[in-house]
């Protein structure tokens, strides 16, 4: 009976924590295609945080533009934790301290 209960109380509250984990503070579920259609060209990090209503998952550099033949340093935010509905948004630098848009990518399989 004990393991019953364990396992309902914590099957319970994982639900209960993935739910939180999937919505934004406007009460949406995270769908990548939808949100990158708030996306354009130029915007900063900053307007893409607030077009989209989510916070990235993560921030890394890469390098971009292998194939054109000159490669920079870009910034790419990820957004999503799924593989199957990921947002790649890559920022190409202005400055040393900011970048812009250049373009963006939804994962899906």
């Amino acid at each position: 009976m004990q393991r019953v209960f364990l396992g309902l109380f914590f099957g319970s509250a994982m639900i209960a924590l993935a739910g939180c984990a999937s919505t934004n503070s406007r009460g949406e579920t995270f769908d990548a295609g939808r949100v990158s259609q708030r996306l354009q060209t130029s915007m900063t990090q900053e307007q893409v945080i607030n077009a989209i209503g989510w916070t990235p998952d993560s921030v890394e550099m890469e390098t971009c533009g292998g194939q054109t033949g000159q490669s920079w340093q870009c910034k790419v935010l990820k957004f999503g934790t799924s593989n199957n509905n990921t947002l790649y948004v890559y920022m190409i630098p202005t400055t040393a301290t900011d970048a812009v848009v250049s373009s963006w990518r939804v994962w899906r399989y």
